[in-house]
């Protein structure tokens, strides 16, 4: 069961557009639903909460700074309380990363490596905004592991902003 490159190219582009489909439903209907459906699938179908204990260190938690259950997840992507009242591992910090919302999420890999079922994935990404279209740069490693069934999830995820030296 051997974890390929390609299989890795596979799921950056399926967590970019859920990250530009949870903003575009939250968009189209803030007090709705749909977004919460999307970043709830998004924990079970992305991320490998479902199979393991997932080290999840997302771009901008301060405060709680991992995140290791999907309740703590969907909290980063779609919002503290207002969007998810009454959940536990909710953060007051939350501000809904993936509500932004992003026009495109572009990955470009500095490396991929496999071995058996595990990739190891580091890099950047551009989060482009859809509103004035401006595009923020991540830093990120990820790993990826492939499951029985042929389920690929992520279960290590690190995210930072570029160091800024003091000028």
């Amino acid at each position: 069961m051997m974890l390929t490159p390609q299989e890795v190219l596979q799921q950056q582009k399926i967590r970019g557009d859920t990250v530009v489909a949870i903003g575009a439903a939250y968009t189209a209907n803030p007090t709705g639903q749909e977004h919460i459906k999307i970043a709830t699938d998004a924990a079970s179908n992305i991320y490998a909460y479902d199979y393991l204990r997932v080290m999840f260190k997302p771009t901008l938690a301060s405060d709680v700074q991992f995140r290791p259950n999907p309740q703590d997840a969907l909290s980063y992507f779609v919002g503290h309380s207002d969007h998810i009242a009454g959940a536990p591992g909710i953060h007051m910090e939350d501000t809904g990363f993936a509500v932004k919302p992003w026009s495109s999420v572009v990955f470009h890999n500095h490396g991929i490596y496999c071995s058996g079922d595990i990739c190891d994935a580091m890099g950047v990404y551009d989060f482009t905004d859809a509103n004035i279209n401006n595009v923020t740069t991540v830093e990120y490693t990820f790993g990826y592991k492939k499951f029985p069934g042929g389920n690929i999830r992520i279960f290590l995820h690190h995210s930072s902003l570029p160091f800024q030296p003091a000028r």
